[in-house]
């Protein structure tokens, strides 16, 4: 497990200086996007999904998972000058070059998502709710492997993909929090596993 936690961190830093590039370059694609709409809870979650043209079916796929704060599949900043740069975006177009599916999603209430009424009580737990809706979608899907789905979550997304990787098979699955919490070595976690 740790050599496969190694090339997804691998890949996501291969994939950082892309991030630099201007969204606009992103079209020379080795891969398609589709449009899906993912049910969980009463309310669905819109998003996108790339799929390699390279990978043999059935692929793995990564899910993306956005840290606090609303925000759209892309993860735009909407900081003065940086209003073009969109992070999930950006990592997900290297990743999908790199025949691994990758699937972001706005977030709940945001964007294309409903569900705006569920966010003054919702809390971490409910937000893995979600991921854990976006995890069964993709395993329904007959071009994803179903046992090689990993998780990239950045901030509080880090701590919300620790909670339904406890589910995934540890042998073909994995995360990488970036940008996450963490806890000292000494304080072992069941998660410890992957």
């Amino acid at each position: 497990m740790i050599v496969r936690l190694a090339l997804i961190s691998l890949l996501v830093a291969l994939s950082l200086p892309v991030l630099a590039t201007p969204a606009s370059a992103q079209d020379r694609a080795a891969y398609d996007a589709e449009e899906v709409t993912i049910p969980t809870n009463g309310y669905s979650l819109a998003g996108t999904l790339l799929l390699p043209r390279c990978a043999e079916r059935p692929m793995p796929a990564a899910i993306l998972i956005t840290g606090s704060g609303r925000q759209t599949r892309d993860s735009n900043i909407r900081n003065p000058g940086l209003e073009s740069y969109r992070p999930f975006k950006q990592l997900a177009e290297p990743l999908a070059s790199r025949c691994i599916a990758v699937l972001r999603v706005d977030d709940r209430g945001v964007g294309g998502s409903t569900g705006a009424e569920t966010l003054p009580t919702a809390t971490t737990s409910s937000f893995a709710d979600d991921t854990r809706a976006q995890i069964a979608y993709l395993r329904a899907r007959r071009d994803i492997d179903p046992r090689r789905i990993a998780l990239i979550g950045h901030s509080e997304g880090g701590s919300i993909a620790m909670m339904p990787a406890q589910a995934l098979p540890i042998d073909t699955s994995g995360l990488t929090r970036w940008s996450g919490t963490f806890q000292p070595s000494h304080s072992p976690t069941r998660t410890s596993r992957l």
